[in-house]
C-alpha cells in the first residue's frame, strides 16, 4: 500500500491510502479530482482544521465512476471512495459523490439516528461545491436541488410521522433520496430564514469551522452553537419544527440558493 501526502494551504492536507493497485496515471487523475473537490470545500467554507485521510478502493466494471463512498469521523477524518478508474476525469468531476462526502466533513458525526440531518446537509451543499469547482452553473445547481427536494416533499406530504420518525422505515424501503433530500429542506429553510436576517448558512459555517468544528457535540448542542454564531434562533427552532411536523415542513416560497460572494 502506497501512502502519499498532498499538502494544501494552511492546516489541512489530503493523506492518500491506495488500498488496491492503481496505475500512476490513475493515481494522478483521481488525486486531481479529489484535490479539486477539497480545495472547493475550503474556498466555500474555510480551511479544515484537520488532515483528511482518503482511502481509494478499486471497483472495475462499475456502471458509474463512484459506485460507493462513505465518510468516517473518528480518530481520523477519513473518506473512502470505491471507484472505477476506466471512467474519464470529466466523468469523475461531473459526479456529485465527492462533493457530497467532503461536505460531511464540515460537521461532526451526530449518530445514526440523525442521518436525515447529516445526509440532508451534505445533499444541500453538494451542488454548491460543484458550482465552486466550475463543474456546473449556479442555475443548474438550483434546478437540480429544486427537483430533488420537490420529489422528497411530495413523497413525505402524506406521512403521518415526522421525517426523523419516518427515517427508519424509509431506510428499510431503500428510500434514501427521500430522507436525504427531505433533510435538505431543513437547510433550505434555515438558509432562507438567515438570509432574511442579513446572513446565510455559508457564513455561519465559515465561523463554525474556524472556531468549533473539533468540539464534540450532539445535534441539539450543534444547533445551539450555530444559533450563537449566526445571532439567531433559526437552527434550533427549525430543528423542533422538523421533529414535530408530520411529513415535512413546507419549503420556502423561493429558494435563495447556497452561494455567497466571498470577501476580498
Amino acid at each position: 500500500m502506497l501512502l502519499m501526502l498532498w499538502v494544501t494551504p494552511a492546516r489541512s492536507a489530503l493523506v492518500w491510502h491506495w488500498e488496491d493497485p492503481f496505475t500512476l496515471s490513475d493515481r494522478g487523475m483521481l488525486s486531481d479530482w479529489l484535490t479539486q473537490t477539497h480545495a472547493a470545500l475550503q474556498r466555500y467554507a474555510g480551511i479544515l482544521p484537520f488532515d483528511v485521510h482518503v482511502y481509494m478502493h478499486r471497483r472495475d466494471g462499475a456502471k458509474e465512476p463512484v459506485p460507493w463512498a462513505n465518510t468516517w469521523r473518528d480518530t481520523e477524518q477519513a473518506l473512502h471512495f470505491y471507484v472505477d478508474p476506466d471512467f474519464s476525469e470529466d466523468a469523475f468531476l461531473s459526479d456529485w459523490t465527492a462533493a457530497h462526502e467532503f461536505s460531511h466533513l464540515l460537521l461532526p458525526y451526530l449518530g445514526s439516528e440523525n442521518a436525515w440531518f447529516a445526509e440532508g446537509f451534505a445533499s444541500y451543499l453538494q451542488y454548491a461545491l460543484m458550482v465552486e469547482m466550475g463543474v456546473i452553473a449556479q442555475s443548474e445547481a438550483d434546478a437540480r436541488r429544486d427537483k430533488k427536494m420537490r420529489a422528497a416533499a411530495s413523497a413525505l406530504k402524506v406521512a403521518p410521522l415526522s421525517l426523523p420518525e419516518s427515517m427508519p422505515e424509509l431506510k428499510k424501503r431503500g428510500a434514501y433520496p427521500t430522507f436525504y433530500w427531505g433533510g435538505a429542506i431543513y437547510f433550505e429553510r434555515v438558509d432562507a430564514a438567515l438570509r432574511k436576517q442579513g446572513t446565510s448558512l455559508q457564513s455561519t459555517l465559515r465561523q463554525y469551522l474556524d472556531c468549533c468544528r473539533l468540539q464534540k457535540t450532539d445535534l441539539d448542542g450543534l444547533a445551539a452553537t450555530l444559533n450563537a454564531l449566526s445571532g439567531s434562533s433559526v437552527f434550533a427552532s427549525e430543528l423542533t419544527l422538523m421533529r414535530e411536523t408530520p411529513g415535512i415542513p413546507p419549503r420556502p416560497a423561493k429558494s435563495a440558493g447556497t452561494t455567497q460572494k466571498r470577501g476580498p
